[in-house]
This record gives structure tokens, C-alpha cells and sequence, in this order.
């Protein structure tokens, strides 16, 4: 099956992007020493608290992706998190928000992916629910996205320049808030 113009471009957009962001997260290592494994949920704590912050404002309920908020608190109390739960506020038009909504759905099917490999390697998954927190639906939302995102876009109300945009800024901003500080990483964007 041929992807859609709108899912090619944020492909494109973003695929050097999503490829750092794979090659800086160090999630092996960190997922498996207790410690940065519940600095790596805060963030993606973070991250989902912030941009589930933005699709309220920037999207529709009937466009909004699901979010994983709950599973992510509870990850962190089994992990014994007690550190701040920050939220950021960041800014997006709504075709925009659609391309944050790219990423973050993306990250699902990602998450999918890892968590198997995860169990396959023995690694306890305390803490790691929302890696799977889509089981069973996660290959139909990536589908509803897509649909939606060339519906939207068929109707002139998300501009690929500007989808492929927020999916651009998503991608970054993840990269700050994932990769652990003080790694060469963040050291070379900054």
C-alpha cells in the first residue's frame, strides 16, 4: 500500500529527526537501572502531560489521540517516583497539533515494538505499562490517524507545510525532554 502525500511528507520531514532521537534516548541502558528507568517515565510523564495539554486546546475531542496519562502515573507510583511531574505549555496551531499528534501516536506503535523486545530479553516491566498502554488498538489508531490526517487534509484544514511543521517542533521538543541531561546529545544541541 502506497502511503498518502500528507503521511510521505512527515515521513520525510521528520525521518532524521526520529533517527537521532532513536540514536540519543539510551532507552536500553536506562530502562534497565532502576534509577534512570524512573527518570525516563518522568519524562515521558512529561512529555504525554504536555502535549495531551496542547491537544485540548489545539484539537478537537474527535481528533485528539488517546492519552496515556493514567497509565504513566500509575507507572510511576510502582517505580516509587516522587520527583516533580512537570507540564509545559506549549503552542500549536491545529494543523499542527496534528503533526504533534503524528509523533505521539507514532511513539505507540514504538512503544509496542520495544516493550516486546523487553520481554523477550526478560526485563522486568515494572513501571513500563505505557509502552503497551494501546494493546490490542494500537495498529487501529495508528490507522484512524493516518485516515484522519488525509481526511483533514483533503479538506483544507491541515496544510502539510503546517502538519509537517508541528511534527518538526514534536520531534524536538521530545528530544529535549527525553535525553538525559549531561549526554552528548544534549551537550551538542545545546
Amino acid at each position: 500500500m502506497t502511503a498518502s502525500p500528507i503521511l510521505q511528507a512527515l515521513r520525510s520531514s521528520t525521518g532524521d529527526a526520529h533517527a537521532a532521537l532513536d540514536r540519543h534516548i539510551d532507552f536500553d541502558a536506562r530502562v534497565r537501572d532502576p534509577r534512570r528507568r524512573r527518570r525516563l517515565v518522568g519524562a515521558f510523564r512529561r512529555l504525554h502531560a504536555s502535549t495531551d495539554r496542547l491537544f485540548a486546546r489545539a484539537l478537537p475531542t474527535r481528533l485528539r489521540p488517546a492519552s496515556r496519562l493514567t497509565v504513566l502515573d500509575q507507572d510511576l507510583s510502582d517505580l516509587a517516583f516522587d520527583g516533580d511531574r512537570p507540564v509545559d505549555d506549549l503552542g500549536a496551531t491545529s494543523a499542527q497539533a496534528l503533526g504533534w499528534a503524528y509523533v505521539i501516536v507514532g511513539s505507540s506503535l514504538g512503544g509496542h515494538v520495544l516493550r516486546r523486545g523487553l520481554v523477550s530479553d526478560g526485563v522486568d516491566l515494572t513501571g513500563l505499562g505505557f509502552l503497551d498502554a494501546d494493546s490490542g488498538v494500537v495498529g487501529a489508531r495508528w490507522r484512524a490517524l493516518v485516515a484522519m490526517l488525509d481526511a483533514e487534509a483533503a479538506a483544507g484544514r491541515a496544510p502539510t507545510t503546517e502538519v509537517t511543521a508541528g511534527a518538526v517542533a514534536a520531534f524536538a521538543y521530545a528530544h529535549a525532554v527525553l535525553i538525559e541531561p549531561g549526554s552528548d546529545a544534549t551537550a551538542a544541541a545545546a
